[in-house]
Order: C-alpha cells, then sequence, then structure tokens
C-alpha cells in the first residue's frame, strides 16, 4: 500500500515545471502546446478535455480500495501479481475488485457517454446507441 502511494506521489511531483527553466522559455513551451492542441479539430479537443475531467471525476468517487486497484493496474500499468503484492492481498481479490472498479466507473460515466457519444463511430458510439 505504501509503495503505491509512493509511486502516486512520484508521479505528481513529475508533473512540475522546472525552476531553472527561465519565463521566456516557459512562455515559448506553452504557446507550443497550445498550437499544438489548436492543430487537430477544436471540438474534439475539447471533447477529450471534458472527458478526461469527468473520468478523473469519476475515479475520485471510487471507494478507496477499487480506486487503489484501479489506479495501479490501469495507469501505473502494474501487472496483476505486482498489483497483489503492493496492497498484500490475493491475486483473485485484485482481479474482483478491478472488474467491480470498471464497472462501477462505467455506471458513473454512462450516462455523459451516451449524451456525447452516438453520433460518433468506434467503441463508445457502438456500445451505447
Amino acid at each position: 500500500m505504501n509503495e503505491a502511494r509512493q509511486r502516486l506521489r512520484k508521479a505528481k511531483a513529475a508533473q512540475f515545471e522546472s525552476l531553472d527553466e527561465s519565463k521566456e522559455e516557459r512562455r515559448r513551451r506553452f504557446h507550443a502546446r497550445g498550437a499544438d492542441r489548436l492543430a487537430g479539430d477544436p471540438v474534439r479537443g475539447i471533447e477529450k478535455k471534458e472527458m478526461r475531467q469527468k473520468l478523473r471525476e469519476a475515479v475520485e468517487q471510487l471507494p478507496p480500495i477499487y480506486r487503489e486497484v484501479l489506479v495501479l493496474r490501469d495507469l501505473e500499468e502494474l501487472n496483476q501479481e505486482e498489483t497483489a503484492s503492493a496492497l498484500g492481498v490475493n491475486v483473485t481479490l485484485v482481479k474482483v475488485r478491478l472488474h467491480r472498479a470498471r464497472m462501477m466507473l462505467q455506471k458513473m460515466l454512462a450516462p455523459y457517454l451516451s449524451a456525447a457519444a452516438p453520433a460518433r463511430k468506434g467503441f463508445f458510439g457502438r456500445m451505447f446507441q
């Protein structure tokens, strides 16, 4: 459990900006990122941003035992054995919790996905039509 939390802390720390970088360099990098985002379909970019936000909110609403398994398996990409040892549970329990976490997420996101995705082709479009 502590190892998993330590990895999460490290991942959050990695997202911070360098203090050694000049203000002008940060400004150029920021504008370059914005230009890359605008180069694609702006509506699609907004939809992706909204979906990421909804997904974050849904993950935060999960009970801790399910959220920890989901984060370790799907975000940290640990295998089942590594996840089981990090949490101090057996592999079967990891599988069960992961399945339940994914089902809870699907229930939480279904109203948003069915409203946003029917016009689109692909996995979510087929799933909610």
